[in-house]
């Protein structure tokens, strides 16, 4: 009889007694294994997916930056010599216009 016919007849591919002591040592070796590799995978996806959280955020963060850097630019606020006028350059230049 081939496993999968036990496996179909039985619900169990292994029928009692049909497994020797080395057979039975290793599938339990072999479990601890797999074990042990499943928790190290899942830590490795856990860790990915930190990581990946991190990049999301970092663009977020970036995505705000363009959007205020944007504000300034596309609002006006750039003077005759082309820079970003912020106040200062403002009051600059007004104190230009009253000392002459």
């Amino acid at each position: 009889m081939m496993c999968g016919e036990k496996w179909l007849e039985t619900g169990n591919p292994f029928v009692e007694g049909d497994m020797s002591e080395s057979q039975i040592e290793w599938l339990k070796a072999e479990n601890s294994r797999l074990t042990k590799e499943n928790e190290q995978l899942m830590k490795d996806v856990h860790r990915i997916d930190s990581a990946r959280q991190a990049a999301v955020n970092q663009c977020a963060a970036m995505a705000e930056r363009i959007d205020e850097l944007e504000s300034v630019v596309c609002g006006g606020a750039i003077g005759e010599r082309g820079d970003a006028c912020m106040s200062f350059d403002g009051v600059f230049n007004q104190n230009l216009h009253t000392r002459r």
